[in-house]
């Protein structure tokens, strides 16, 4: 094991004092081209899951450890969390926004199916295809839902694969945290949660981790981000622990939605990525005030 900090990120006594040292987390994220480090995404991630998550998740008080497989530990009273973080892109679209940041191709282009396992493209083809600008074949229907479900469910299933190495610190209990960088247009998230407990993998995903949070990255992979004074969606996915004194009916599952999160996630315009000059991953309100009242999720069962 590996720790990539000298001291602990944070350590936190009670909500109050998480606030406050959440407010000055480190949470800017470079251009590709300006080089954006896993560590970047991985801070920025893990602060809006804490800033998010009720104080029913754990007890304080609180320690939270940058670190190597998994990428962080977080201690609290009694017990011992490991999360795992993946950053859910396609390595060519991430590749094609590095070039677009430096210049390349128009301002506004078409968004283009992406594969976890596709070739990857040379500079050449890269920026070829950006020059094209080939709209393909589209989405119709519920197949944005269906592709997202599937993609999610791959990145989880690789990094099951990464839990099962040796090597890999157990603790009482792993978190998966996936930044969605996913390129589809128009995804309802009801729908793709649905399709993405549907897949064959998710069974070993929830055996492996405890609680899967999927946070709506808009602009991991394109050059479109949400307006900076709102916050993105963070879900979670599985049917492990509970929500408040919401009650659950046995075979039930939960998503969790951050609701204000989930209105910005539908404003995105279909089919299109627009690129910035300077792209910054949006700080949430809740975050920028110290002192400000935390929102809470709302539990949706289906």
């Amino acid at each position: 094991m590996q720790i990539r900090s000298a001291g602990p990120l944070l350590t936190a006594n009670n909500p109050d004092e998480l606030q406050q040292k959440l407010a000055a987390m480190p949470t800017d994220v470079p251009l590709r081209s300006e080089g954006r480090k896993s560590r970047h995404v991985e801070i920025y991630a893990i602060t809006h899951l804490l800033a998010t998550l009720s104080p029913d998740y754990w007890k304080f008080p609180i320690e939270l450890i940058h670190r190597d497989r998994p990428d962080f530990l977080l201690r609290t009273r009694g017990r011992d969390i490991g999360i795992e973080h993946v950053e859910v892109v396609p390595r060519n679209e991430a590749h094609m926004a590095r070039l677009r940041e430096e210049g390349h191709g128009p301002d506004v282009h078409f968004v283009r199916h992406g594969a976890l396992d596709e070739p990857k493209l040379t500079r050449k083809q890269a920026l070829k295809e950006i020059e094209d600008d080939d709209p393909g074949d589209g989405w119709v229907g519920d197949s944005p839902e269906r592709e997202w479900a599937e993609a999610m469910a791959r990145a989880a299933e690789n990094k099951v694969a990464v839990a099962g190495k040796p090597g890999y610190e157990a603790f009482d209990e792993t978190w998966l945290l996936m930044y969605d960088g996913w390129p589809v247009p128009n995804n309802d998230p009801r729908t793709s949660a649905t399709y993405l407990l549907a897949q064959s993998g998710m069974p070993a995903i929830l055996r492996t981790f405890a609680r899967v949070f999927i946070m709506d990255g808009r602009g991991s992979g394109s050059s479109l981000a949400p307006p900076p004074s709102t916050c993105c969606a963070i879900r979670e996915i599985g049917n492990f622990g509970h929500v408040a004194s919401e009650p659950r009916r046995p075979g039930q599952r939960r998503i969790t939605l951050d609701l204000p999160g989930l209105r910005n996630l539908r404003e995105q315009v279909a089919g299109l990525s627009r690129s910035a000059e300077q792209l910054r991953y949006p700080k949430p309100q809740y975050l920028q005030t110290p002192g400000a009242s935390r929102r809470a999720a709302a539990p949706i069962w289906f």
